[in-house]
């Protein structure tokens, strides 16, 4: 889960929105899961 790797704190939040297989993360960087 690159999301939990890059943002342990926020993964929580963001992963029931990567559970759709593409997120944009938090900075602004698209997350792939």
């Amino acid at each position: 889960m690159a999301a939990g790797a890059a943002f342990p704190s926020l993964s929580v939040g963001w992963m029931g929105s990567a559970s759709v297989g593409y997120v944009p993360g938090p900075p602004g960087f698209p997350v792939t899961s």
